[in-house]
């Protein structure tokens, strides 16, 4: 997708519908109000080209998003100077990334993909495949840009 053509999907920046009857959790995680507008305006940038091969297509638009939303977040917010750690944890059968802050801070951009709570006091401290931002962080970040 080029840049010049993208438009911001303010239909999931803060919701997204339930997939089932047992869906409890329909927005993303933000313990901190602060950074609330950075997180909706993350997920308003997502698209389906920036999920990789497993998510495209899945009816939840967050869904596959959780390591490119949290790593465009890592790096808005200032990363490990700014005291933040990427988080991992298994949940619901797959790899979830997340940040947490020294502080007890937690901003989970994707927590609406799953149907259940994630249990944070549970995830892994852990870094980022690439020190810098990646091709796609890259991306949301340009998308970022525009919508200033």
């Amino acid at each position: 997708m080029k840049l010049s053509s993208f438009q911001p999907n303010r239909k999931i920046a803060v919701r997204t519908e339930k997939t089932s009857p047992k869906d409890k959790v329909t927005t993303f995680v933000c313990t901190d109000s602060e950074q609330r507008e950075l997180v909706k305006d993350v997920r308003s940038c997502l698209s389906e080209e920036l999920r990789k091969k497993d998510y495209r297509d899945h009816p939840n638009p967050v869904a596959g998003h959780c390591y490119v939303a949290s790593e465009t977040i890592y790096h808005k917010l200032g990363g490990k100077d700014a005291g933040w750690t990427p988080q991992t944890i298994r949940h619901e059968g797959g790899p979830h990334w997340y940040l947490k802050n020294a502080d007890g801070t937690v901003i989970d951009p994707t927590a609406d993909q799953f149907e259940t709570p994630v249990p944070y006091d549970q995830g892994r401290g852990c870094g980022f495949l690439t020190s810098r931002p990646s091709k796609r962080s890259q991306e949301v970040i340009a998308r970022l840009d525009t919508i200033a």
